[in-house]
């Protein structure tokens, strides 16, 4: 059985849009108390708190997302819940 989930919050720290280009830079907090990404799993949960930041770019065309593009800081993540040395 898994723990109920950890309140998470979203900081949004930048959205900026040129031509057809979208970009988004957000932290995503909480704690470490189940999980069901990929990334975390085999990982016991610690109740350890964590911080993942994001960027997003999307390439919009005729009003539809056809591109994007993420980069995400899973080696910050990893570490913060001791699954990678510091």
């Amino acid at each position: 059985m898994h723990a109920p989930a950890a309140p998470v919050s979203v900081t949004h720290h930048a959205f900026i849009g040129e031509g057809d280009t979208v970009a988004h830079h957000m932290t995503v907090t909480g704690v470490h108390r189940n999980s069901t990404m990929p990334l975390l799993n085999g990982i016991e949960p610690n109740d350890a708190p964590v911080a993942w930041t994001y960027i997003h770019i999307w390439r919009c065309d005729d009003g539809r997302i056809v591109e994007h593009w993420a980069c995400r800081d899973d080696v910050g993540l990893l570490a913060q819940v001791g699954a990678w040395p510091r």
